[in-house]
């Protein structure tokens, strides 16, 4: 799959607060990310919705969310994105993505955001709390 980094006139427009349905791009930056296995029965509107999250990234590291923000989150920091409530998780993810450089993985960024809940909390938790050499003697 190709980058999933919106064009930077679109990251443009939807930082800047112009409704993403009103933002061309955004639909072609949905459908790239909709041939992805893990949003095949994701409608395509409700990913058009969470691209100006994704406007927040600079850089698709493809990587797992917890590892891209391990190295730039405090731990105060992260436990407060991990107790967020579903209505609270974008505000909260854009001001991580902020911290982290803008450089994450989009993929990862969006199904946290899009599917929220105890299982995706979790995830995070163990990626970001795992330590280094963990992450390391598993990869082995």
């Amino acid at each position: 799959m190709s980058s999933l980094v919106l064009e930077p006139a679109a990251r443009s427009m939807l930082r800047r607060g112009i409704d993403p349905y009103e933002v061309p791009a955004a639909y072609k930056w949905a459908r790239r990310l909709s041939e992805s296995p893990e949003f095949k029965d994701v409608d395509e509107m409700s990913l058009v919705r969470l691209a100006p999250l994704a406007a927040e990234v600079r850089e698709d590291t493809g990587r797992p969310l917890g590892e891209g923000l391990r190295v730039a989150l405090s731990e105060r920091r992260a436990r407060r994105l991990l107790a967020s409530e579903r209505e609270d998780i974008v505000p909260q993810l854009a001001r991580a993505v902020r911290v982290a450089r803008r450089r994450v993985g989009v993929a990862d960024l969006v199904a946290t955001a899009l599917f929220w809940g105890d299982r995706r909390r979790r995830q995070l938790a163990i990626q970001f709390f795992r330590p280094e050499s963990a992450g390391d003697a598993a990869a082995s």
